[in-house]
């Protein structure tokens, strides 16, 4: 699964084009053995997303397969397990597996260019590294929350039913909590305990995929090389939506 991932990251492609890298990603994360299934859920959730990603203002958004045929094949599987024990059931797993394989796709795409851009890779990058290129540069740029109930928030009351947004790219930007901001800094102390940092979100909501990216993005890293970090940068998207560094004057994929 590795190798097929570290294939299809070398170009940083948005979404995968190669059903068995999508197969590889459904079967480690569901813990089911590759089979005739997962390769028709990535078909053709593949082709439902690039559509959506692609589609017009206005125009019909294309639903992504159902996915409850995976549920049939979900196992034990470290994933699995953690969605499990916070009360998620299989259907909703399903769910999440084939979305997180082609929705999160963007996201590790954008970590890999913007570590290319400041020049991280190689066997020697680190778990630090990681963590400092998503303060740096978070994917999820944009949190929103549709508020349930009347909240007081920094003493002003809002209303159930309003969208709440705030900014991880801003708040990991902030030379109010991070000396330095803009520089890379893999030797920040109590990076992942701050208040402000939250690439993955925060609380009940957080991404439950967190420590399954972090790996992959740990093991992808490892695999590229570091090359030499870009004189001027400017921010960019992956596929109109998740935010990365890019050298200045290189195109988005």
């Amino acid at each position: 699964m590795k190798t097929a991932l570290g294939a299809a990251s070398s170009s940083a492609a948005a979404i995968p084009d190669d059903p068995d890298v999508a197969v590889a990603l459904m079967a480690h994360l569901s813990g089911a053995a590759p089979c005739p299934i997962l390769r028709a859920i990535a078909t053709e959730s593949r082709i439902a997303l690039r559509a959506a990603v692609d589609r017009k203002p206005g125009a019909p958004l294309q639903v992504i397969t159902d996915a409850l045929p995976l549920r049939e094949l979900l196992t034990s599987s470290a994933f699995v397990n953690v969605l499990r024990e916070r009360g998620w059931d299989d259907d909703a797993i399903a769910e999440e597996i084939v979305m997180l394989t082609f929705a999160g796709w963007a996201s590790i795409s954008a970590v890999l260019e913007s570590a290319c851009t400041v020049g991280v890779g190689g066997r020697s990058v680190t778990a630090f590294d990681v963590d400092e290129l998503l303060r740096l540069a978070p994917p999820g740029w944009l949190i929103t929350r549709e508020l349930t109930a009347p909240t007081v928030l920094a003493g002003c009351t809002l209303p159930s039913g309003i969208l709440v947004m705030t900014s991880p790219w801003l708040i990991q930007r902030d030379a109010a909590w991070w000396p330095e901001p803009g520089r890379y800094d893999p030797h920040r102390p109590g990076l992942r305990k701050s208040a402000a940092y939250l690439p993955f979100g925060l609380g009940k909501w957080a991404c439950p995929a967190e420590l399954y990216s972090r790996s992959i993005l740990l093991e992808l890293l490892r695999r590229r090389d570091a090359g030499a970090a870009a004189v001027t940068i400017r921010p960019a998207l992956i596929d109109e939506r998740s935010a990365c560094l890019m050298r200045m004057g290189t195109d988005t994929r």
